[in-house]
């Protein structure tokens, strides 16, 4: 945990308290741009090419990892500075997790202009990606599939210690930044897998539409049917084009039969890929331990929250809130409204009775 509020070493910049609520708590996104003053020195990249503080400088939270942010521009003769296609202005966001770090390329959009401790009326809880770590702690899991990867920030920060990250991103300006991560860390690049497609219950071809720019770009909005559909943003413009699969006839061998957690984070899709990988969900074998995804009651987040809830709890899933285990549901599964009886946007996470029982044996023996 970070809780040091004195200088970190050379390269770096002090840590921030981690908090589960309060300001920390009330975000639109997990990172938090600072005002911190600080005089950041330059860092090498890859390559050993000099990547430049941006200017002016800004610091970042990372809620949703515990980590700390700082941005660096890079030097146009680096390597991994030619190896990026896209057109997007694009910074390196340099990540400190306790002993850990890696580089993201991410959009400048995001991050360099954003206000400083921007915040809004919803929540933003980081508990779910510290369930998931609890859960690949204690059960040994050693592979992470991340659906509706974005720009990798969850699954870079897995890829550690020999575990394997398997990433679902289908938007063009996204996959161009994430191989630009491949190559600002070659030492996990083997320990992370892209598949640049959309997950579905069935096979089709789907557009993808976006705003022009601004502080969400990256977060593309699929249509596998119609603009007209009333759900579409009518603002969004077309910005690209996605092949979907069902997750069970297109996931890798190496992530199929090996313990295993998901997380989940494609907006009103999550529920028709949930049934594309019905055979994952239900095979004793190929079972994840854990699912974790994002739910809102003032913005349901898929379209049919309870739905969702009803599929899972079919395949011998229990839901409940990260960070707070509550007792199997029995047969009926439960409502999002009990769930989310605090009104706020939650992780939720997923799990099977068997594995909670085990999960508690094992938290009890360590104990001892």
């Amino acid at each position: 945990m970070l809780f040091s509020t004195a200088l970190a070493a050379a390269g770096s910049f002090p840590l921030l308290p981690a908090q589960g609520g309060g300001e920390w708590g009330k975000l639109r996104t997990p990172l938090v741009m600072l005002d911190t003053a600080y005089n950041l020195p330059k860092r090498p990249d890859a390559n050993g090419y000099d990547m430049t503080p941006v200017s002016p400088q800004r610091l970042a939270y990372h809620a949703g990892l515990n980590a700390n942010v700082s941005f660096f521009r890079m030097d146009p003769d680096s390597p991994c500075f030619k190896r990026h296609m896209g057109d997007a202005p694009w910074v390196v966001a340099h990540v400190e997790r306790e002993e850990d770090a890696f580089d993201l390329a991410v959009y400048e959009s995001h991050y360099i202009t954003r206000d400083p401790l921007r915040a809004s009326t919803t929540s933003w809880k980081r508990s779910g990606f510290r369930d998931i770590e609890r859960a690949l702690d204690v059960l040994d899991a050693k592979a992470f599939i991340d659906v509706g990867a974005n720009l990798g920030w969850y699954s870079f920060a897995f890829a550690t210690r020999g575990r394997k990250s398997l990433m679902i991103e289908p938007f063009g300006p996204n996959v161009d930044l994430l191989n630009t991560s491949f190559c600002l860390n070659p030492a996990r690049e083997r320990y992370i897998a892209l598949m640049p497609i959309g997950l579905g219950d069935a096979e089709r071809r789907c557009d993808l539409y976006q705003l022009a720019d601004g502080p969400n770009f990256g977060d593309a909005q699929a249509v596998c049917k119609n603009k007209t559909d009333p759900t579409i943003d009518p603002s969004l413009i077309k910005q690209g084009e996605m092949e979907m699969f069902p997750l069970d006839e297109v996931i890798p061998p190496e992530f199929r039969s090996v313990p295993k957690v998901i997380r989940l984070d494609l907006g009103q899709h999550d529920l028709p890929a949930l049934k594309g990988m019905s055979v994952l969900l239900q095979d004793e074998l190929q079972r994840p331990l854990l699912v974790q995804s994002t739910f809102s009651p003032t913005n349901p987040n898929p379209a049919d929250p309870n739905a969702y809830i009803k599929l899972m709890h079919s395949f011998g899933y229990d839901p409940h809130p990260a960070s707070k285990p509550a007792p199997p549901w029995g047969k009926a599964a439960p409502k999002i409204a009990t769930l989310m009886a605090n009104a706020t946007v939650s992780d939720m996470i997923f799990e099977r009775e068997a594995l909670r029982d085990f999960y508690g044996r094992m938290l009890m023996s360590r104990a001892l």
